[in-house]
């Protein structure tokens, strides 16, 4: 085990403990929880059970429930990078771990905007080492799959050739993400790719 894999293990052990303390042994929490379970009629067993609940269940439901969880929360002092363990609780009556958060990396937190669509974010919590390679890893992988990169799309009056523009687009979102591994996504070469996305930054 390197240095790096040393210190994701650390916060393993340390959030580990944390979860314990806080929330399992917490009999009021797991009351209220089950409560709330009831009280909007959830019947979710299963992750596959909880995405057909945000699939197909109102936005204004969903908001209360939220709502109400972080009401929750607050009562009990529970910090924000258990959220989404509590979230899944709720809906299975299940103590859940959330992986990415108990081994010092980043998660996805999905919320619901005003105008009622889902909206997923990077969560960053204080104990997440943005300095370590592995971190930086995860993080770069996140990105991609809450904003998955676009492929060249035919131009409007031109329908034979390909507009890179949103590629550009998300390259500067995206900064860390390297022609190498834009061409691996995408299917073309480096070079290509670099071309391609300098013809953009002249014409800027």
């Amino acid at each position: 085990m390197d240095v790096h894999e040393k210190r994701l293990q650390d916060f393993v052990e340390a959030d580990r403990s944390e979860y314990e303390r806080l929330i399992k042994e917490n009999r009021e929490l797991s009351a209220e929880l089950g409560d709330l379970r009831a009280r909007h009629n959830i019947t979710a067993y299963t992750v596959k059970d909880v995405i057909y609940w945000l699939d197909n269940e109102s936005s204004d439901k969903q908001a209360q429930f939220q709502r109400e969880l972080d009401e929750i929360l607050a009562k009990h002092k529970i910090p924000e990078k258990w959220r989404v363990n509590l979230f899944y609780w709720a809906m299975t009556g299940k103590h859940v771990i959330g992986v990415a958060f108990s081994m010092g990396l980043p998660s996805v937190r999905g919320s619901i905007d005003e105008q009622g669509e889902v909206k997923k974010e990077i969560v960053i919590g204080a104990d997440v080492d943005i300095t370590n390679p592995i971190v930086q890893e995860d993080i770069q992988s996140w990105q991609q799959r809450v904003d998955p990169i676009p492929k060249p799309q035919p131009m409007k009056n031109n329908p034979r050739k390909l507009d890179w523009r949103p590629v550009w687009e998300w390259r500067k979102r995206h900064p860390g993400i390297t022609h190498e591994e834009i061409a691996k996504m995408l299917g073309y070469t480096p070079d290509y790719v670099r071309h391609k996305l300098a013809e953009l930054n002249q014409d800027k």
